[in-house]
């Protein structure tokens, strides 16, 4: 994962989205289940999980550069 991998990917999904015929997509809602790593909490205590690097923001919950394709649908 990487965040020009999520550039790439969302790219590609609005490239889809926007070539439905008839208009008939009209956006996308876009969810991401992780969660910004904070020591001592997790899904165990003291411990992190795999998706806590996947995220949209780096760990100081800044957004990073791949959020930019929302701006540009």
């Amino acid at each position: 994962f990487s965040v020009s991998g999520q550039k790439t990917f969302l790219k590609r999904l609005v490239k889809i989205i926007k070539e439905v015929p008839d208009n008939r997509c009209k956006g996308l809602f876009y969810w991401e289940p992780g969660f910004i790593k904070v020591d001592g909490v997790g899904w165990k205590y003291g411990a992190g999980n795999e998706w806590c690097n996947m995220l949209l923001f780096d760990f100081k919950g800044n957004a990073l550069e791949s959020m930019d394709v929302f701006l540009e649908f």
